[in-house]
């Protein structure tokens, strides 16, 4: 599964890495400036190697609200 730069969808593709029978890894990015808009770190390998699979409701991650907040450029109101 080939990484996307983004935090919440490598978050996404790990779900569907670890669906599929084929997959035995999930690309992610290490880099700090690629880590954002989550709450914790839930992208780090386990102590044997993997990562681990986040089992909360939805993607398993919490959202850092406050970050994206101040981050947002342009709110496009709903049709």
């Amino acid at each position: 599964m080939h990484g996307t730069l983004t935090p919440l969808m490598d978050v996404a593709n790990l779900h569907v890495s670890c669906s599929l029978r084929n997959t035995t890894y999930a690309e992610v990015f290490w880099e700090p400036f690629y880590r954002f808009g989550l709450v914790g770190d839930p992208l780090v390998p386990g102590p044997d190697g993997p990562l681990p699979l986040p089992t909360a409701p939805g993607l398993g991650v919490t959202l850092d609200w406050d970050w994206l907040d101040d981050h947002t450029i342009e709110e496009i109101p709903a049709r």
